[in-house]
């Protein structure tokens, strides 16, 4: 991005935490996330090569050109869970991408 005085600016996006959740049984591949994301109208691209209920760490994406990465993980739904969501949900299974 350059501004008027034709010097470049550091472009400063927030992250975005997302938290689906769905029982085990139900959770969706890789390709299923991919697809997902495109439904919703972001160009970001994960990688595709990773065990959506073993998988826990820095997953590596790709949106447009730039290399990027977001926080996964697969985690039980427990009381803790239940209380931090303030929620109530009868599912197993929570997948936080941060």
């Amino acid at each position: 991005m350059v501004n008027t005085r034709g010097c470049r600016a550091a472009l400063k996006i927030m992250s975005v935490e997302n938290i689906v959740i769905c029982t085990r049984a139900r959770m969706p591949s890789p390709a299923q996330w991919q697809q997902a994301i495109r439904a919703a109208g972001f160009t970001l691209r994960i990688d595709g090569a990773f065990d959506t209920l073993a998988f826990s760490g820095h997953l590596p994406c790709r949106d447009g050109a730039a290399v990027c990465g977001s926080e996964y993980f697969c985690d039980n739904l427990d009381q803790d869970w239940l209380q931090d969501l303030k929620s109530t949900y009868p599912l197993p299974t929570i997948v936080r991408c941060a």
